[in-house]
């Protein structure tokens, strides 16, 4: 019988449990004592659901093996693995100080100076794993830590190689289905979003310029709300520039982030230590190391007597002329560009939407799995709406009329409206497209709604064409809104759409929609009038019941021109 991890348990005759420190999907980790050494360290123990999982366990100790062909100061020590009374375990060294996330919650966004502090030495280690045929695959803020040693010594380590690649393994390795993703989607290179097989280390340099570009910005530049979304963003949306989120305009730090975060590996840089060294360009290694001192000093002033940061290491720079040239012309090119405006700095930035709590991660220390988002409405609407409706409004009211409506619906909730870079097939929020439709009316319609049904209708030929493609070409009326209404139900999913056809009319039934707003509606109203036209069949389209916000049902009569 497997005992149940808990506080004083004593695992393979020597290491007693102190405390939790840590919990994940597969793992978790305790402080404990190592009663021969007398000497601090932390357990990793596979959860107990899990230990008869021979796949899960292999992948449990690939973990030690990773780091044991490693061997680099910048990535946490494995001690000892085996078998004990709770199941297999790993025993690591005890760090002392906290998370990259959990120091980026805090100052919400970082200084080049310590964002690149920071990452450089992740560089060294990554430089060190590649070298050796270990690709990480989950790199994120969580799994980059701030310890400080027995000697007041401050450096970063790099945690979790539980999901590393081995590229040329040299015995079995757990096997892998086809098409697996594994990684935290917001951190996925576009290779690994797209699940291809053969990943190499320039996966991981997309992976740290997504971090670069968060430690600098406090924003995840391919958010999304869902998975799904967030690959797509991640192998199809342009790269956002750091200032479209209030990041430094540095051009030259613009153009080695660009490059990191190219879509196609080809074109991003050849190595770590290639990124380490145009980084170090940027920031010198004493302004690094000063801002690290300066980090944990004001995270625990009772450990600022007797710090001494380590100077980041920056590896022998390996560029070749070629590519140096190239860097000089990206710099060229981006100081030319003009950056979009920055956010004031005592601006509160989140990730795309709503507020996300970071995932869980069992190195770190820290709980922190997702919770739900604060005022979220539980509907959404896909973005092909929210971007019709804001091209309608970009086209007909001057910029500044548009600017003003973006700061009162809160430019942090949804900086594609602000970005230009609304996904058609994503999920936002319903109450963002309320509360955006509710300031158009009050603020550029004059208290009245009826631009909303103009909108509506003017998309089926813009926003909504490749949509309502099929739809509008076909050979009659009734053909016509049969293959429509199907299209226009996924765009708001929490409603429920259903058409009878008789012979005076057609009706349209919309149920489920209380709460939705009145220009809403009357932007449904405008695309079915605007499928119509599309049948030379003008008119013919009003509102029989349903149409102020409270009621739960909208219903359209459509008069039959077949």
């Amino acid at each position: 019988m497997l005992a149940t991890p808990a506080t004083g348990l004593i695992i393979a005759g020597k290491y007693k449990l102190l405390e939790c420190i840590g919990s994940g999907g597969m793992s978790e980790v305790y402080r404990a004592e190592n009663l021969v050494l007398r000497s601090e360290v932390a357990l990793k123990l596979l959860h107990p659901g899990h230990v008869g999982d021979r796949s899960l366990t292999a992948r449990f100790f690939q973990e030690a093996q990773s780091i044991a062909r490693i061997r680099h100061p910048g990535i946490v020590s494995i001690l000892d693995a085996g078998d004990g009374e709770t199941g297999p375990y790993l025993v690591m060294e005890y760090l002392k100080g906290e998370s990259a996330a959990a120091a980026l919650s805090r100052e919400r966004r970082f200084a080049a100076a310590l964002a690149i502090a920071t990452l450089t030495p992740v560089l060294d280690a990554l430089h060190a794993a590649h070298a050796t045929g270990v690709v990480h695959r989950d790199l994120k803020p969580e799994n980059v830590f701030f310890h400080v040693d027995s000697a007041g010594t401050v450096c970063v380590k790099l945690l979790d190689f539980g999901i590393a690649k081995l590229l040329a393994p040299t015995g079995p390795t757990p096997r892998t289905s086809t098409g697996v993703v594994f990684g935290t989607p917001d951190y996925l290179s576009p290779e690994q979003a797209a699940g291809e097989p053969n990943i190499d280390a320039r996966s991981d340099l997309f992976s740290v310029g997504v971090m670069l570009y968060e430690l600098l910005t406090g924003v995840r530049p391919f958010h999304a709300p869902t998975t799904v979304a967030t690959a797509y963003r991640i192998a199809h949306a342009r790269t956002p520039r750091l200032s479209d989120n209030g990041g430094p305009s540095d051009p030259t730090l613009e153009a080695v982030l660009q490059r990191a975060l190219a879509k196609r590996p080809e074109e991003r840089h050849g190595s770590a230590a290639e990124l380490a060294a145009e980084l170090a360009a940027v920031v010198p290694p004493a302004q690094q190391a000063a801002a690290l001192s300066a980090l944990i000093r004001s995270a625990r002033p009772e450990w600022s007597s007797g710090i001494r940061p380590r100077a980041p290491h920056v590896p022998e720079r390996t560029l070749r002329s070629s590519a140096t040239d190239e860097v000089r012309e990206r710099r060229r090119v981006s100081s030319s560009a003009t950056p979009m405006p920055s956010r004031p700095s005592g601006t509160t930035r989140r990730s795309r939407y709503e507020p996300e709590s970071p995932t869980g991660d069992a190195d770190s220390g820290r709980d922190t799995r997702p919770r739900a988002a604060a005022g979220a409405s539980g509907r959404f609407v896909r973005g092909v709406v929210l971007r019709a409706i804001d091209e309608y409004v970009k086209l007909n009211f001057i910029a500044s009329e548009r600017d003003r409506i973006l700061d009162e619906v809160g430019r942090q909730r949804c900086p594609d409206l602000e970005l230009g870079t609304v996904q058609a097939i994503v999920q936002y929020d319903l109450q963002i497209l309320q509360k955006y439709v509710a300031f158009v009316t009050r603020e550029l319609g004059r208290g009245q709604p009826s631009w909303a049904r103009t909108a509506g209708e003017r998309s089926v030929a813009s926003e909504l064409a490749p949509v309502l493609r099929h739809a509008a070409s076909s050979p009659d009326q009734t053909t016509s809104l049969r293959r429509a209404v199907p299209l226009l139900a996924r765009l708001f999913e929490f409603a429920s759409w259903q058409l009878e056809f008789e012979p005076n009319g057609i009706t349209l039934e919309i149920s489920g929609v209380e709460g939705v707003a009145h220009e809403l509606r009357l932007w449904i109203v405008g695309t079915l009038e605007g499928i119509l036209r599309a049948q030379n069949a003008d008119g013919g389209v009003e509102i029989l019941r349903g149409e102020a916000a409270f009621a739960p049902q909208l219903v359209v009569g459509i008069a039959r021109r077949d």
